[in-house]
């Protein structure tokens, strides 16, 4: 709803749970967190029949790159950083490396289209790694947390799953209320 308000100039709270432009806003943040452009976002609209052209995904992602310019600029970074240093570093100074992509970058020239498959392809990685690689650190910290919470308040509950953002406990009935 947050971006939606941007890219359609609406107040927050006239973006609903289910309308079209809370939809678009959705398929391009997600698009521009795993590093796609509009071709991605349009394949996403598509789907959900709320967008039918290129041009009208690419209007709705400059407008969300207008609209954020620090997003944008920020996930640049990790791409250059990428191709600079060979690897991105995210939370907890956790890294991962691209040298092996790199490595068989190398073998083309920068006019080859093997080149700037390779080229995208650590791009959308490294755009990707700190929003996957962070998301994947706050589910196990909060993972511990909740164990930890668990034993200290003495719940005869444990954690059995997690889908996505949520972790999922499991309890006798009676301590239900407590978990």
């Amino acid at each position: 709803k947050f971006v939606g308000s941007f890219i359609f100039d609406k107040p927050y709270d006239q973006i609903g749970k289910k309308d079209v432009e809370r939809s678009i806003a959705k398929m391009i943040v997600l698009g521009v967190n795993y590093g796609g452009g509009p071709d991605v976002i349009l394949r996403g609209c598509l789907e959900l029949g709320i967008l039918r052209t290129f041009d009208e995904a690419r209007g709705y992602l400059n407008k969300y790159k207008d609209s954020f310019p620090e997003m944008v600029q920020h996930m640049e970074a990790f791409a250059n950083d990428a191709l600079r240093k060979g690897y991105v570093e995210y939370a907890f100074g956790k890294k991962r490396y691209f040298h092996t992509i790199i490595s068989e970058m190398n073998k083309y020239q920068p006019k080859e289209e093997e080149y700037r498959v390779l080229l995208g392809k650590i791009k959308r990685r490294a755009k990707n790694t700190p929003v996957q690689g962070n998301s994947a650190l706050m589910i196990k910290l909060a993972l511990l947390g909740t164990d930890k919470r668990l034993r200290e308040e003495n719940v005869d509950a444990g954690t059995v799953l997690v889908v996505h953002d949520e972790i999922v406990v499991e309890s006798r009935l009676s301590d239900a209320p407590a978990v």
